[in-house]
Order: C-alpha cells, then sequence, then structure tokens
C-alpha cells in the first residue's frame, strides 16, 4: 500500500483539548501515538484547563485511542459509532479516514501521566 498524507482531528481526554496533526494511511500505532504525544506537549489547542498554574509532570502518554466516526452519508443501523484503534487495524482505520471522512471523524484520545494518572 502506498503512503498518503492527510489532516486529522484527534481530542485529548474530552472534547475540550484538542488538536490537527497530519499523518500517513502507513503509520502504525506506535507512531501515531509519539506523533500525538509530542504535538500535545507544546500546542495550545491540546493544554489542560489552567496547565500555565501546574507543577511540571510526567510527560502524557496516549492509552487509548478510538475513532468516532461521523453519521453523516452513512447508514447509522449498519456504520459503527466508534471503532477502537488497534496495531491490528490502525491501516485500515487510517485509510477510510483518508477516503471517506477526512473534517467528519474525530479521533478520541485518552492520555495519562507516566505514572498512570489521568
Amino acid at each position: 500500500m502506498s503512503s498518503v498524507d492527510f489532516p486529522i482531528l484527534f481530542t485529548v481526554n474530552g472534547p475540550k483539548r484538542h488538536e490537527v496533526l497530519i499523518t500517513s494511511t502507513t503509520a502504525s500505532l506506535k507512531q501515531l501515538s509519539a506523533q500525538i504525544e509530542n504535538l500535545i506537549t507544546d500546542s495550545p489547542n491540546s493544554q489542560e484547563f489552567m496547565a500555565k498554574f501546574k507543577k511540571p509532570g510526567p510527560k502524557e502518554k496516549v492509552t487509548e485511542m478510538k475513532m468516532r466516526w461521523s453519521a453523516e452519508g452513512r447508514d447509522p443501523k449498519w456504520w459503527p459509532q466508534s471503532t477502537v484503534v488497534t496495531e491490528d487495524n490502525v491501516d485500515a482505520v487510517l485509510s477510510l479516514v483518508e477516503r471517506t471522512g477526512v473534517g467528519k471523524d474525530v479521533l478520541e484520545v485518552t492520555v495519562a501521566g507516566s505514572d498512570g494518572k489521568m
């Protein structure tokens, strides 16, 4: 499969923290997690409320990713609301987003500090 770069919108621990990144249809789960972890460190869109007053803590680590599928143009009887992204399905999920959902589907990311706390 050839690699195609495309934008994807993701949220972090809920809808208030978010960012957009360019990823590839051939990105592994580890690569996608690393992209997200690096981006949320400095992004003003993905900062926690009142983060500037918080003591520096451990770097946030991705613990789960779930693709929230848009219902627009899809039969909700047959199309799922979401899919947990795993190493086995990451290529297929990213390819589906690139082909059918750029700008509609949202990657929901759950992160925790390296100490395991959310």
